[in-house]
This record gives C-alpha cells, structure tokens and sequence, in this order.
C-alpha cells in the first residue's frame, strides 16, 4: 500500500479523545518532515459536528428531564426531586438507547405499555389505585420522551443518544457539504445502529476507509465473542464485498513477556510499582499502562507516582468515598454522633 504523504483533506474519527492523542503520537515520533496532520476528532465530537448539537450533561439532563416532567399533566402523583432524581438516570439511559439504536419511539413505548398492563393489571385481583398510577407513569413515558426531545431541540443541545440519531439523520447533507475530503474510522468494534448507518453511508463514498480494532485471532475463531460484531459486519455491509479486510494485527499470538512480583498487601503493590515506574526511562514511561485489579487503589497509586511522573491519564471512575478527605470527614461526623449520644 501506498504510503499517503498529505493529509491536508483528511478527516479521522477515533473512539476517544485519548486514541486522538495516541495517533498525534505516533506522528510526532515518525514525521521527518514538517507536514500538516489530518484533523482527528473523537466519535462523540464527530456526531456533535454532524448533528448540529451539543451533548448535554448528565448534571443539565437531570434538571432539564425533571422540569419536562412537571409539565406532563398526565402524570398526576409526581415525585420531589430528591425521589426523582435516584431513578432519573436509568430513564434518561433507556432514552439515549432508544435514540443510539434508531428504535421507532411510538412503537417501542406502545410494546411497553403494553407489557406492563399485562403484568400489573390483567394478572393482579384487582387494579388498586397504586397499580393505576404505576400504569399512568408507564403510559406518560412517550409523552415525556417527546417534550424533552423538543425542549432540548430548541436550546441546541440533546442527549447523547438523540446527537447520535440527528447525526445519522443528517450525514448525507454533510457529506454533500464536505464532498472534497476523505474520511478515516479507526479503532471500533461494536457500534450501535446510528453509528452503522454514519459508517456505511460514508463508506459508500469512494476512498473513505475503515481500520477495525480487532485481532486476526479473534477474526478467525467464529466462536469467540470478541469477533461477533465484526463477523456481522463483513457479512451484511456493502462495503466489504469489494474491500476486505487487510492487515489485521496478530499482536494476541506473539511472544510476550510476563513478569510475577508476589505483593501480598494492598500497600506493598502500590510501592512496588512506584519502585518499577521510577526505573523507566521517558519513553518507557509514556508507553506504559497501569491496570488496576482492585480500583479502589487509584487513589493510593496516585499518590505513590514517582515525581518524574508530571502527567497521567486516568480512564477509570473513583468512588469519592475512599479519598482521604472524605475518610476523614466521615470519622470526624461519627466521633461527634458517639459523643451526642454518650
């Protein structure tokens, strides 16, 4: 393959912020030239930039969800926001799966509806006023979806689900817009049907390309997991009936090095690989991932990081409760409660 020297009209599309970060990398280290680096943007910006919206965050969705569901009058035992806001979450991911899959909104909360009359009417004795209310809110769902979905439409923004459907909704009149410029997808495996419908309708474009994240292994074991979205992708997409897949990497089956250091206590694991980060050299040190077992050591392995270490990258969650300050605090709170009750 032709090595591509000028990327002055290339456009690239990777799974994270952190993968873009990676490529710029690798450019850094292998240009012997100055030269111009395509534009490489995250999923999440890219349906952004399709869409014409903004995601909101999950703080925003909270308030923005809760004052759509005052207005819906047909909910009419509604909850305070303290109540509100435990159960919020889990309807607010339900809407972002129905809009990522493209799933017709009308009929999946008819289904739903459907399903919860059966179960909580036709086999319970009699249809008590809880069981009435229940049923209410069920009924009320597509009601809230639809005026959320509006209310967010006009501010510009949306959840992420609703970005991803405008997105595919909108991605033949960017391409027709943007028809001088080719487009790269790097680094996926499993999408969801708005982002199967973005990618093929780009890859129908000639010279747009896809590299998957995958490996040869896992391509040719049909009955490993990790290859069932890509095997259902060659089978079904267009694209792969005139472009098959090239130069998978076979990175699972080379030799590799493995090395045991018995650490019996939390606190020795964590010394320990200050001890192993601080013998790396620069270079070691930017190539090298921590992956944490237990992650509730984050905290002390990031106080445990050698001072050569100026920057990391964390891509895990910490749970507040085991930083040192809250530790502190919530001993301080129990130490008074024993005292007021003594």
């Amino acid at each position: 393959q032709k090595e591509q020297t000028s990327f002055t009209d290339s456009i690239w599309i990777v799974p994270s912020k952190r993968a873009a970060g990676f490529i710029k990398n690798e450019f850094r280290q292998k240009a012997n030239k100055t030269q111009i680096l395509p534009i490489i943007y995250s999923i999440e910006e890219f349906i952004q930039i399709l869409s014409g919206l903004k995601i909101a965050d999950s703080t925003q969705m909270v308030f923005e969800c809760y004052e759509t569901y005052l207005e819906i009058d047909s909910i009419t035992q509604k909850e305070d926001f303290d109540t509100f806001s435990t159960w919020v979450s889990t309807l607010i991911g339900d809407f972002n799966e129905i809009d990522r899959y493209m799933l017709d909104a009308d009929s999946f909360f008819d289904y739903l509806n459907n399903i919860q009359d059966i179960e909580h009417w036709y086999l319970a004795e009699e249809r008590t006023e809880l069981i009435s209310n229940y049923l209410n809110f069920w009924n009320s769902l597509s009601e809230l979806y639809d005026k959320l979905k509006e209310k967010l439409l006009t501010k510009g923004m949306a959840h992420q689900g609703l970005v991803y459907r405008k997105a595919a909704e909108n991605v033949k009149t960017y391409l027709k817009a943007n028809s001088n410029k080719t487009f790269v997808f790097i680094g996926f495996n499993a999408l969801n049907n708005a982002e199967q419908h973005i990618f093929q309708t780009f890859l129908e474009i000639p010279n747009n390309k896809i590299y998957w994240e995958i490996d040869n292994h896992f391509v040719k074991d049909t009955m490993h997991g990790a290859s069932l979205f890509i095997r259902k992708y060659l089978e079904t997409w267009p694209y792969f009936k005139d472009n098959p897949l090239v130069d998978i990497p076979t990175n699972f089956t080379k030799e590799k090095e493995i090395q045991l250091i018995q650490a019996p206590q939390n606190i020795t694991q964590v010394k320990a690989l200050s001890t192993i980060l601080e013998e790396l050299s620069p270079e070691e040190k930017r190539n090298t991932a921590i992956v944490l077992a237990d992650e509730t050591l984050l905290e002390m392995v990031l106080g445990s990081l050698p001072e050569s270490i100026e920057k990391v990258n964390v891509t895990m969650g910490a749970s507040i409760q085991y930083f040192p300050a809250v530790l502190f605090f919530a001993e301080y709170f129990s130490i008074q409660q024993k005292n007021q009750d003594a």
